[in-house]
């Protein structure tokens, strides 16, 4: 973002809220700092974030990235005899999946009956070495519907710094449909998890996570409930956006 289209906006007398929700610090010819220092409030998608730009003297506030709940609820099904495991994200984090190449290989071969479905405009290579493994094209008409297919969705990160700063927003579109999750403990994700499904690092927790969900079906639904109550009691959208038009009104503070 061109600096001197903010410095015209703050000398109007205009606010300047700005969202942030990776760690794109990090990354070369990032500008992100300067950005924060010229906004009057930077709402940050994790702890980490919010730390960052409050190190610069910024007034910060958490908010979770959230998706609009209510664009969900139309496809909720129960899924559990589907016995798909869902990935949905961009080619640029799709490197990710390189921990899961072997659990998922590991445990179609045990359970023939499993399949996985990446969600994706590019599979960058994996589903030649994936078994019972597809590609679904990434559509912005048909992404949700594609979603509420699967039983499972998975997050493996790798622990990265830059991942650590990630938002868990894979996990919230998954929890937005009801699905359990999986995935690594790294960053925003073992908060976002927590009775939601389970955490898993080494290759025999992945396989094991699946078994568990997927041949446990009182555990399953024990995670659609915990789902049901306390995760959309935190990351609803109607919740979310009510502290964002707080924010947006010039109350600084989170509710």
């Amino acid at each position: 973002m061109k600096l001197t289209f903010l410095k015209r906006i703050k000398k109007s007398g205009k606010r300047i809220i700005f969202d942030i929700d990776d760690a794109t610090y990090l990354l070369s010819h990032d500008n992100t700092d300067d950005i924060a220092r010229m906004s009057d409030v930077v709402i940050c998608g994790n702890q980490m974030l919010k730390e960052h730009y409050e190190s610069l003297g910024c007034t910060c506030v958490f908010l979770p990235t959230v998706e609009n709940t209510c664009k969900y609820e139309k496809y909720w099904n129960d899924t559990y005899e589907n016995k798909i495991i869902g990935w949905i994200g961009s080619a640029s984090s799709i490197h990710n999946l390189e921990k899961f190449v072997e659990p998922i290989n590991i445990i179609t071969k045990r359970h023939p009956e499993i399949s996985f479905r990446i969600i994706c405009n590019d599979d960058q290579g994996y589903i030649k070495r994936m078994n019972n493994t597809e590609l679904i094209i990434w559509d912005k008409e048909k992404y949700i519907s594609d979603l509420s297919k699967i039983s499972i969705g998975i997050m493996p990160l790798e622990d990265t710094e830059f991942n650590r700063g990630k938002c868990g927003f894979k996990l919230i579109q998954y929890l937005n449909m009801r699905k359990p999750v999986i995935g690594s403990a790294v960053g925003v994700n073992r908060t976002i998890i927590e009775g939601n499904g389970v955490i898993a690092e080494t290759t025999k927790e992945w396989v094991d996570a699946i078994e568990k969900l997927f041949y446990d079906k009182k555990f399953y639904d024990t995670c659609v409930k915990h789902i049901d109550g306390v995760f959309f009691e935190t990351y609803h959208f109607n919740k979310i956006s009510k502290q964002l038009i707080n924010i947006l009104n010039g109350g600084d503070k989170e509710c």
